[in-house]
């Protein structure tokens, strides 16, 4: 059964990455992380976290056991998509793309991403994408 964290520590934690305070979000993320770790919303921010403190691989550990528990969750595989980028990983990351615009086509940072992805590694899908 999953735990949920208190929202308003999740609105807390958004804030705080909004705002570029990765050290205290984080704080914040590991103290609830002991309670809530099965919560999908708190795996994704600390996800997030982990990418914007420059730490893909530390990232991509959490979104792999996140994208297995909730396979539907698309923002999951746009962070895998991100990360996998970062890691010089862009075939992890054009399959990342794919399944989030599949899961939720409103994601444009994924179709962002498709564009140059096909045209490097998948040219029979580039109309597709151009077409988003």
């Amino acid at each position: 059964m999953t735990t949920l964290a208190p929202a308003n520590s999740l609105e807390d934690i958004q804030q705080k990455l909004a705002n570029g305070a990765l050290i205290e979000a984080g704080a914040i993320i590991e103290d609830l992380w002991r309670d809530y770790s099965t919560d999908p919303n708190l795996g994704y921010l600390k996800a997030l976290c982990y990418r914007l403190s420059n730490e893909a691989s530390l990232a991509l550990r959490v979104l792999t056991n996140l994208s297995q528990n909730y396979p539907d969750m698309a923002r999951a595989h746009q962070e895998i998509a991100l990360n996998s980028l970062s890691l010089n990983r862009p075939e992890e990351a054009l399959a990342a793309a794919e399944k989030a615009v599949a899961l939720d086509a409103s994601l444009i940072k994924s179709w962002e991403l498709l564009e140059p992805l096909h045209r490097a590694f998948a040219p029979e899908k580039l109309s597709t994408t151009t077409e988003q």
